[in-house]
């Protein structure tokens, strides 16, 4: 339950606001699903184990970061520093992008936004020690995450953004056992409770978003991991055979579950194109209703 990992399909081995815009993304939501509201919880029978926990604050605050969990200085020419410069402020603004998909969705359907607006400072993190109520609920061989690390703002105080997206150019050194997963997310719960308290996105640019890796588009993917922080697990699951969480390679599994953005595969069809997932289906909204219902209800 604390970390969700997402691969890309390839095709030998690997995983993986204009109020115009917003009325497209909507009206696209409405039309696959008339009969339910945008703001109506369903939860299918067959989907019941596919909730993580849920945010007791909103909106969320978030922060980028280009390192891993690390406090390392970037040494390098000039031209490698510009470069690195502008490599992250493009995947800050894709990521921006991403949260405002979730943003529009929640501003009609919780009358609020579900994420901050903009992007808090960062710089990276150290070992020490961290609240002993934040803890990794389930999967301890995840706790290091939670528990052993804290953030830090540009001063060197501690930092209080509870989400943060990790752009990882060193991705093997951390993920021996998963190098060609393509993003992965931890969530840090209070003990005993489905209440989230920390959420790390861990982005795989060893491998992707980088000139000569495989192509994978970075919008879709941070909007599938954001999907994962606000608490929502796979729509199914390969060859699952866990009650309430359906599996993927079943010839009846309903077809909105496979167009969710939250389906835990998305295609590599070239080195330079991919699958595009952009717009949030009646899968993924229907379950995010019922982990954040509207407060008049």
């Amino acid at each position: 339950m604390g970390r969700s990992g997402f691969s890309g399909k390839t095709g030998v081995s690997g995983w993986r606001s204009a109020c115009l815009a917003a009325g497209l993304a909507l009206c696209s939501i409405a039309c696959e699903s008339k009969s339910r509201s945008i703001s109506q919880c369903y939860l299918p029978e067959d989907q019941k184990s596919t909730l993580r926990g849920y945010w007791s604050v909103t909106p969320i605050p978030w922060a980028l970061s280009e390192y891993s969990f690390a406090t390392e200085n970037f040494t390098g020419t000039d031209e490698q520093a510009r470069a690195k410069r502008e490599f992250r402020l493009k995947k800050q603004q894709e990521a921006l992008s991403a949260i405002q998909v979730w943003n529009n969705f929640t501003r009609a359907s919780l009358g609020y936004e579900i994420f901050a607006q903009s992007p808090a400072e960062f710089i990276g993190v150290r070992e020490s020690e961290v609240s002993p109520e934040i803890r990794l609920s389930t999967a301890p061989n995840d706790s290091v995450s939670c528990s052993s690390h804290s953030l830090l703002d540009p001063s060197g105080q501690a930092f209080v953004q509870p989400m943060v997206v990790h752009l990882e150019p060193s991705w093997k050194t951390r993920h021996e056992n998963q190098p060609k997963v393509v993003a992965q997310t931890t969530q840090c719960f209070v003990e005993g409770s489905p209440v989230v308290k920390l959420s790390f996105i861990d982005v795989n640019t060893e491998e992707f978003f980088t000139a000569g890796k495989q192509a994978q588009d970075f919008k879709s993917i941070i909007i599938h991991e954001l999907g994962h922080v606000l608490g929502l697990g796979h729509s199914c699951e390969f060859n699952s055979h866990i009650a309430g969480v359906p599996d993927c390679t079943s010839k009846r599994l309903p077809k909105d579950y496979r167009r969710a953005v939250m389906y835990p595969k998305y295609d590599i069809y070239s080195e330079t194109t991919s699958e595009i997932r952009d717009r949030l289906k009646s899968n993924d909204i229907g379950r995010f209703n019922c982990l954040y219902p509207q407060k008049s209800n």
